[in-house]
């Protein structure tokens, strides 16, 4: 009875042993697979945080492009508006001119009528 005893105990203990391997292998394994998913996710915070800074580079590029694009047309406006009015000026003088000219020939013709 006793070494039926000895013999199961050596049967279970070889069980716990083979069942301890296993554990042992599936333990190795899933921190490997931890190993790999923790790699994955720092490499992707690595790449995540390189285009952020990015993002905010070009950002920053685009703000000073619309200042200066804001800048640009402003100044088009001004100058737009000077040579609005400087042609405004010149229409009238113009107009002035004309009306002083024609009116000049006008009354030069009604005198040459009349005389005639």
């Amino acid at each position: 009875m006793v070494k039926k005893i000895q013999h199961k105990s050596k049967a279970a203990i070889s069980q716990f042993e083979s069942e301890l391997a296993v554990l042992k292998n599936r333990l190795e394994t899933q921190e490997l697979e931890t190993q790999k998913a923790n790699s994955k996710f720092d490499f992707s915070v690595s790449e995540n945080e390189k285009l952020k800074k990015n993002f905010e580079s070009e950002k920053e590029t685009w703000a000073d492009e619309k200042a200066s694009l804001v800048t640009r047309a402003e100044t088009a406006e001004a100058s737009l508006a000077e040579a609005t009015t400087e042609l405004s000026d010149l229409k009238r003088q113009i107009s002035q001119m004309v009306s002083a000219i024609f009116s000049k020939l006008s009354c030069k013709t009604s005198n040459l009528v009349t005389l005639q």
